[in-house]
């Protein structure tokens, strides 16, 4: 929302914003859910109840077919008008056609969100060595992402206290103790906050930008 407004006060194209904002969050679930999968063979052990090892495989098919809807809604729309009605969805269908169909922007875009994600682990995991927590950097990889999936729900704030609880569990797949995990949960949340501190100063200092320029946001070449 934040970003929106933002581009909105430069003089920019709204719709496009919001395009591009719902973009970056498609490609931030891929590069969770590639993690999710490259892990999954490791953490099947791990599970001790059949439906949770089935959860896993269901989470990638799950995100598969829902990116194929959205690849093709906005094809679909042109024989069913309905479909075109939802301007959002169309919109969203057409950016990601632009960024996804094309190797030259979709390989980089989802590298980067997935070394977004390994980055989060090392942070994590560099927190928990600094507690003395006694789990590895693999460990890590293989449940972090699956927690970042989780506080993806908009059902907390910033997915406070939600985090918590998966970590908990989580972690003590590997013999974490829920305070040690509670813990490590509450450090890295506030680690992300303070690490975000010199951005907002960057915001509230800075002198109103220059305007952007009109981009289209149909087919575009």
């Amino acid at each position: 929302g934040v970003r929106i407004l933002l581009v909105g006060r430069r003089g920019g194209n709204l719709r496009l914003a919001a395009t591009s904002v719902l973009v970056d969050r498609v490609a931030t679930l891929l590069g969770l859910v590639i993690l999710i999968e490259i892990g999954m063979p490791f953490l099947w052990p791990h599970l001790a109840l059949p439906e949770q090892r089935y959860a896993l495989p269901a989470i990638g098919i799950g995100t598969l077919g829902g990116f194929a809807v959205l690849m093709v809604w906005r094809r679909f729309g042109r024989f069913v008008p309905v479909l075109r009605s939802v301007r959002l969805l169309d919109d969203l269908s057409a950016g990601a056609e632009r960024v996804f169909l094309r190797a030259r922007a979709s390989l980089p875009v989802l590298a980067l969100a997935t070394v977004g994600q390994i980055l989060s682990c090392l942070v994590l995991w560099t927190l928990a060595t600094a507690l003395r927590i006694p789990i590895g950097l693999g460990a890590i990889l293989l449940v972090f992402p699956l927690v970042t999936l989780i506080i993806v729900l908009p059902v907390t704030i910033a997915g406070w206290g939600l985090r918590e609880s998966a970590m908990t569990y989580a972690l003590g797949l590997f013999g974490v103790a829920s305070d040690q995990a509670v813990t490590l949960s509450l450090i890295f949340g506030i680690a992300n906050i303070v690490a975000f501190l010199p951005g907002a100063l960057v915001w509230l200092t800075a002198r109103q930008p220059a305007p952007l320029p009109a981009v289209p946001l149909g087919n575009q070449p």
